[in-house]
């Protein structure tokens, strides 16, 4: 699975990348210089240790980003927020399917649409977690959408 998201310039693990040729970042930072895009997006693993688009990462920080666009490369996507069906305002988690719709709604501070005993309920997200290891997040249900609004209770 992936995950778009934006992260702190700083946080990103850069020590397994090599240098790249001086001829291809010329080339890079010239399409950027003249389109103000970069040539491709930023691949991090779910540690932040970069594995793709290491040429628009240095683009990015030379130009003075302090945030930038990634992609998460994931196994397993998760979502917890505070359960509505709950005393307590106990967090929970939710699994990110192959089925959720618009997955790149679900960022921290937003919201979805998740599956409760209850029925289906929205939540504001308190945390996207991407992870590539067995889950040790006990998960209550699969999230259904993410949302641009919460929706009205009945």
């Amino acid at each position: 699975m992936r995950l778009k998201n934006n992260i702190e310039i700083s946080k990103i693990k850069t020590d397994l990348m090599t240098c790249p040729s001086k001829e291809k970042l010329e080339a890079y930072r010239k399409e950027y210089e003249e389109t103000g895009h970069i040539h491709g997006e930023i691949v991090l693993t779910h540690e932040n240790q970069i594995v793709d688009g290491y040429i628009s990462f240095l683009i990015l920080k030379e130009a003075g980003f302090l945030e930038v666009p990634v992609v998460y490369k994931c196994k397993d996507i998760f979502i917890t927020a505070i359960h509505p069906n709950e005393a307590g305002h106990k967090v929970r988690t939710w699994r990110v399917t192959n089925e959720t719709k618009n997955p790149e709604l679900l960022v921290k501070g937003g919201y979805a649409l998740v599956d409760t005993s209850r029925g289906q309920a929205g939540v504001e997200i308190v945390d996207v977690i991407c992870s590539n290891k067995a889950s040790k997040y006990r998960v209550s249900r699969d999230v259904i959408s993410g949302l641009l609004i919460l929706p009205e209770e009945k």
